[in-house]
Order: C-alpha cells, then structure tokens, then sequence
C-alpha cells in the first residue's frame, strides 16, 4: 500500500470505531434510562401497595375498636 492508501485506511478505521463507539455510548444511556426507569416504576409500586395495605389495616383496626366499643356499651348498658 502506499501512504496516501495507508493514510485513507487508518482515518477510515477511526471513523467507523468513532462510530461504533459513538452507538456504544448510545446504547448505554439508553440502558441506563430503562434500568433507572423500571426501579422508579418498581419503588413507586411498592409505595403505592404498602400505602394501601398500610389503609386498610388502619381501617381494619378501626372497625375492630368500633366492635369492641359496641360489645362493651352492649354489656355495661345490660
């Protein structure tokens, strides 16, 4: 080969590992967005449903002291 063809072959080959570098680091943000993605939809579920079972057994609690109130007027009023 002569350098004028050595010189085009090597500038040829840092362009296309300038791109496939260029896709790799497109294909790593691009993973890290959806990794960080689904552990926000992840926390956020597990938030929502412990909010949820955190209610209910308030409400639980609540009707339970209600019986208890009610049982316990039932046998002081007897």
């Amino acid at each position: 080969m002569s350098f004028v063809g050595n010189a085009f072959y090597i500038r040829l080959k840092n362009r296309s590992s300038r791109i496939s570098d260029q896709f790799f680091h497109h294909l790593v943000n691009i993973l890290k967005v959806l990794i960080f993605t689904i552990i926000v939809i992840i926390v956020v579920h597990l938030i929502v449903i412990g909010g949820a079972y955190f209610l209910l057994n308030i409400m639980k609690i609540g009707e339970l002291s209600n019986v208890i109130l009610k049982n316990n007027t039932a046998l002081s009023s007897s």
